[in-house]
């Protein structure tokens, strides 16, 4: 009964998220960045991330903490720490990952963009090395954008199958640096149990134009093995 509610809250949620979408710019103060392939030069970003995963055995978390820097006006380089907890379970490490990214510079309204991301590090649970690779492409013109990636993830060991996902946003600057959107994400091919959600979110500044910005989000899951619910929230700091 409570899975039938949160998919019937998520459903009239996503149902009303579009027609905010086309609501017009708020003082005619829009524009936005390639979320994702674009960065300054020089600059330093770090990004917490919250998410709870309500599924028929309880609620799950996931913790995720990365940092990226700006090397110059193509490149980035970074690293991301994961936890995780299972419903009934303490909280633990999940993996640990060094990444460098290429990307276009940025170009004022420019229309695509690309970006290539690769990463290796370590995942506590299977105890083996991972390597990954995420290639993005997006889309943006004014107070619209559209970014499309895959991300491809290895573990070195025996017999470990490659892991291939996907994640796709569209979003709409609302005026006053806020932006609205929708974002689905899942498996592309992962065995027999794939995993896909789809949903709206926000993202707003706390403050001025230093200030760091929030995410939140509600994503319902789309097949039987996916979580009921997902919730996101995100602080970003940029300097």
């Amino acid at each position: 009964m409570a899975s039938s509610l949160a998919r019937n809250r998520a459903v009239w949620s996503m149902a009303a998220a579009p027609l905010a979408l086309f609501a017009p710019p708020a003082n005619g103060e829009t524009g936005l960045d390639i979320n994702g392939i674009d960065f300054d030069a020089g600059a330093t970003e770090i990004q917490f991330e919250t998410r709870i995963l309500d599924t028929d055995a309880g609620n799950g978390l996931k913790l995720e903490l990365q940092a990226e820097h700006g090397l110059g006006d193509r490149w980035t380089f970074g690293g991301e720490i994961e936890f995780d907890r299972e419903p009934g379970q303490p909280l633990r490490a999940d993996q640990v990952v060094a990444r460098l990214k290429w990307h276009t510079p940025r170009r004022g309204n420019r229309v695509v963009a690309f970006g290539l991301r690769l990463g290796a590090g370590y995942d506590f649970q299977k105890r083996a090395a991972v390597v990954e690779a995420a290639p993005y492409v997006g889309w943006s013109n004014d107070d619209w954008s559209v970014v499309g990636r895959f991300d491809v993830r290895q573990l070195l060991r025996n017999q470990a199958e490659p892991k291939v996902g996907y994640r796709l946003r569209l979003t709409r600057a609302l005026g006053s640096d806020i932006e609205l959107g929708v974002e689905s994400d899942g498996d592309v091919s992962v065995g027999a149990d794939p995993k896909h959600r789809i949903g709206p979110f926000i993202d707003m500044p706390l403050g001025g134009e230093s200030a760091p910005r929030l995410e939140l989000g509600a994503f319902a899951g789309l097949t039987r093995d996916t979580p009921d619910m997902q919730y996101r929230v995100e602080i970003e700091f940029e300097f």
